[in-house]
């Protein structure tokens, strides 16, 4: 664990809030990110402060962070921390560790050794979307809705999403 003595409080959002910027970005600059993903940011970073984490983190705490999770918890999350520990040294104009050969190395050991497939959902198909679709109202735009979606799945589009890689 690292040491708790220069420990850096957790600011109130990771995101690139400057007061040296024209007026008229920040509203942009802010709506970049989902409140909710904002939420989970600041989240993140309170963790790895409480474990004994510190900002700037150097690249072999924030590995030994992830080392110390890894059996409990899953991939998606670990990856999730990174970014947002990532964007915390970035917005403070720090360098980024979750970018060094360190970091990545042992995130790719620890997906091999503990990590699981994430689960498939099998895509939803044109047979199942017309009955689903025959359940809902006959309101007109309900039906161009339909419509469209059939037809999209006519052409071979691909319904909602499925196929879609799953590393974000």
């Amino acid at each position: 664990m690292a040491s708790t003595n220069s420990r850096v409080k957790a600011s109130p959002a990771p995101t690139a809030t400057r007061t040296d910027l024209a007026p008229v970005l920040q509203p942009y600059i802010e709506a970049a990110l989902a409140d909710r993903t904002r939420q989970e940011y600041r989240a993140d970073l309170r963790r790895f402060l409480r474990w004994g984490g510190t900002l700037p983190a150097s690249p072999d705490v924030l590995a030994t962070y992830l080392v110390a999770h890894a059996t409990d918890h899953a991939m998606a999350t670990l990856q999730r921390w990174l970014v947002s520990l990532g964007r915390a040294h970035t917005t403070q104009g720090w360098p980024d560790p979750t970018k060094t050969e360190l970091v990545k190395t042992t995130f790719k050991g620890i997906r091999r050794r503990h990590g699981r497939p994430q689960r498939q959902v099998a895509p939803l198909v044109r047979d199942e979307l017309v009955a689903l679709l025959s359940t809902l109202d006959d309101k007109p735009a309900r039906a161009a809705q339909s419509r469209l979606a059939v037809a999209g799945l006519r052409r071979g589009a691909t319904p909602f999403g499925a196929g879609r890689s799953s590393a974000r």
